[in-house]
């Protein structure tokens, strides 16, 4: 270039222009793809990340717990008062509920025994309280809990649990699906593909116009 513009300024110039803006727009298509991938993660992990609802009363167990479930990739709702805890579990979805007992204005177990006669859909219920004894151990099972952690708690082993827990639930969920399917499957009609009739349930075949006319309200137009 040195050489050139001995000879020709304007040329290296020009040259000079190109290359910059070349460069320039590199650096634009480099950083838009890494926009790009950061969204696409981003959406990845919003659509994989699981909610869970902490009710708890001590602001500063409730803010380790969460920090910790942060951590591994769960998104937390942390309530200190009961009631507006309890309004939020009416109102949205959860993966999984984490109840201490002793809670000013509602007792933990009454909020279990409440979401449970309420909801059709099974979520999972981990009691997290000071309240140690057998009898309080066997009143939160019966409230409808799954598990039951004692304070003080290793926060190594509620995050096992936790873990464990919401993939117990999505095993759950994928059996449930795989159910319907199989329901699906069952209510298939069998149809011969030579003669295109339909064996009804006395076994006998039969036109499909009559078979859908018999069983369904559905009319042939021609």
């Amino acid at each position: 270039l040195q050489m050139m513009h001995s000879r020709n300024p304007s040329l290296v110039t020009l040259i000079n222009l190109i290359i910059r803006r070349y460069v320039s727009r590199l650096r634009l298509f480099k950083s838009d793809n890494i926009a790009v991938s950061l969204k696409v993660i981003q959406r990845s992990r919003t659509m994989n990340t699981k909610k869970i609802i902490l009710i708890e009363d001590n602001k500063d167990i409730a803010s380790l717990v969460k920090l910790h479930l942060n951590d591994i990739g769960y998104s937390v709702d942390v309530f200190h008062d009961c009631i507006q805890g309890w309004h939020s579990l009416k109102s949205q979805s959860y993966d999984l509920i984490i109840l201490d007992i002793m809670l000013p204005g509602m007792d933990g177990m009454d909020i279990c025994k409440n979401f449970c006669e309420l909801n059709s859909s099974y979520t999972p219920i981990l009691m997290l309280t000071s309240r140690s004894s057998e009898i309080d151990r066997v009143l939160g099972l019966e409230s409808g809990a799954d598990d039951y952690i004692t304070k003080p708690f290793q926060q190594v082993e509620v995050l096992a649990r936790i873990k464990t827990h919401i993939s117990l639930r999505k095993r759950e969920r994928e059996l449930e699906e795989a159910l319907e399917e199989i329901k699906t499957l069952k209510g298939i009609l069998p149809i011969c593909s030579y003669c295109k009739q339909i064996r009804n349930d006395a076994g006998y075949w039969q036109q499909v116009e009559e078979y859908i006319s018999e069983h369904s309200e559905a009319m042939f137009s021609h």
